[in-house]
């Protein structure tokens, strides 16, 4: 958890409520005594799955909170929530941020629950909280924990098929360029474009939305490529892309979200989130705080940030 020390009691509350939920929770009041801050901190940014930021008044302002917020958004692992009424800094603006600004620390309050939820989609659901001697939650002991193993948590199966659902006119060759990175650090995984699927060995009078649904349903993660012209409005149609039932992105995405398959998006080009108000109801989940941001000149790097990502991705079980 990112904050500024102004903003410690809400902090501790908000701490102490998700490691009630099971979490095992970091932020700098549990740095141990004798250990180096800078050092400290930087070990457990780059362990955690997870990093919530805190902003307000004078989080906005902190270098620290911005840094760590930052290295969070590269990772994809950034979940935003206002503590205040207040506008997230340049570049984070594009990210959904969670609302807690009038939270009153109960756990069944909605805007709670939101960021549980949120949470979980992540990194999944926590297991049951259980409490150390002196009161501060632990993870216990899972099915997957196995004795054996030391107490580690045992690796997720890994991911077999990732689809790569995009708009040729909008991302250009990055769907192309994704495919090929992700094939040289995922050995063994299958890439699908979506474009490039289509083209392939169809059939005349072939029902084009259920071959695309029957392969998204085969994937385990859908990566939905976001440029600028995503949700642009067509020239020679006076509405948006996605309002359009038949529109192949829309089909994509929506099979996806239905069966729970893991949808990243990945941000290129500038672009931000769109606005979940624009999107139609079965895309809606699209539109969270996890996301992951792809620059063309800085594609190797980010690349080995989604690899990591995905690497934390348990493959679906398939009939």
């Amino acid at each position: 958890m990112s904050y500024e020390k102004s903003d410690l009691p809400m902090a501790e509350t908000l701490a102490q409520a998700l490691g009630e939920s099971g979490w095992s929770i970091f932020y700098d009041r549990t740095i141990s005594i004798g250990s180096t801050w800078r050092t400290a901190i930087g070990k457990e940014l780059d362990n955690a799955r997870c990093v919530v930021v805190l902003w307000s008044m004078a989080s906005i302002d902190s270098h620290w909170v911005l840094d760590e917020a930052d290295d969070a958004r590269g990772r994809g692992i950034l979940i935003p929530i206002l503590i205040q009424n207040v506008r997230p800094p340049m570049g984070f603006r594009g990210i959904q941020a969670g609302n807690l600004a009038d939270w009153n620390g109960t756990k069944s309050a909605k805007a709670f629950q939101k960021l549980v939820a949120d949470i979980t989609k992540l990194i999944g659901a926590p297991p049951k909280a259980r409490y150390d001697e002196q009161g501060s939650p632990t993870l216990p002991q899972t099915p997957e924990t196995k004795p054996e193993t030391g107490g580690k948590q045992a690796e997720p199966a890994p991911i077999r098929k990732i689809f790569l659902s995009h708009r040729r006119d909008d991302s250009g060759d990055m769907a192309d360029r994704l495919a090929s990175q992700l094939s040289a650090e995922l050995p063994g995984v299958s890439i699908v474009i979506s474009d490039v699927f289509l083209r392939m060995d169809v059939p005349p009078n072939a029902n084009l939305t259920g071959r695309l649904k029957a392969e998204v349903a085969g994937c385990d993660v859908l990566l939905a490529i976001i440029g600028p012209r995503w949700l642009d409005i067509r020239e020679q149609r006076n509405r948006l892309r996605l309002t359009d039932p038949s529109d192949f992105v829309r089909v994509e995405i929506s099979a996806a979200l239905e069966q729970d398959i893991r949808t990243i998006p990945i941000l290129i080009d500038g672009a931000t989130m769109p606005d979940r108000l624009l999107l139609p109801d079965e895309l809606k989940g699209l539109a969270s705080p996890i996301s992951v941001y792809v620059s063309r000149t800085h594609l190797d790097y980010d690349v080995r940030t989604l690899v990591g990502m995905l690497k934390r991705v348990s493959a679906r079980p398939h009939p």
